[in-house]
């Protein structure tokens, strides 16, 4: 997992921008992978703003790592979001406007 993610051990006292985005990514994957192992009761974990607060390249790999868990756990993710791209990836996308259904779109298997 640390490979994937290409998060090391940081020794610095102040880390860089790139640590604290690495930082970020294994806290998200850390975080899915706890929850996956529950959801073998569940079955659906949520995620809310998963990549957020990582640069385009930690966001990619978090979102690599939900499909994996999605595809081999058969896991349904609730993911709430701003970031358009992430919404186009995901295989259904329910958009909300002042807290009422504005759209529901099912998008081809990716």
């Amino acid at each position: 997992m640390h490979r994937e993610l290409r998060v090391g051990s940081v020794r610095a006292r102040v880390p860089p921008a790139s640590a604290l985005e690495r930082r970020r990514a294994l806290a998200t994957a850390l975080q899915l992978l706890d929850e996956s192992r529950e959801s073998i009761k569940t079955r659906a974990l949520a995620a809310d703003e998963p990549t957020g607060n990582l640069d385009s390249d930690s966001g990619e790999q978090v979102f690599r790592l939900l499909r994996d868990i999605n595809v081999r756990d058969h896991t349904t993710f609730i993911v709430v979001t701003h970031d358009e791209r992430l919404a186009e990836r995901c295989d259904r996308v329910v958009r909300l406007v002042d807290g009422r259904l504005a759209r529901d779109t099912i998008n081809q298997m990716r």
